[in-house]
């Protein structure tokens, strides 16, 4: 499985590549909003797709559904550029 997006046409693609014969088949396409900059997979369900304007969209893999929008960085003028997984159980972490 191999997930890549377009900048220029705002959508993500999941595709089965077969690196014997190079060839492959998209499974899914999600049509963004904006502009993707970032993509981050949460786990076997779920993406997470940065975007130019500040907002990060979580993405449902098996249904192809946006589940929800995040304004992250609405101020930002380059987009979301990382997404990191916080693993500290630390109380002021989590408000």
């Amino acid at each position: 499985m191999l997930c890549f997006s377009n900048y220029k046409e705002s959508f993500v693609n999941i595709a089965i590549v077969d690196l014997k014969t190079r060839r492959k088949n998209i499974v899914k396409t999600f049509k963004l909003s904006n502009k993707p900059t970032f993509l981050y997979q949460i786990d076997e369900n779920n993406l997470l797709v940065g975007t130019e304007n500040g907002k990060i969209e979580q993405w449902q893999i098996d249904t192809g559904v946006c589940k929800h929008v995040y304004d992250a960085h609405p101020e930002s003028s380059a987009g979301i550029s990382q997404i990191i997984l916080i693993e500290s159980e630390s109380p002021l972490l989590k408000g």
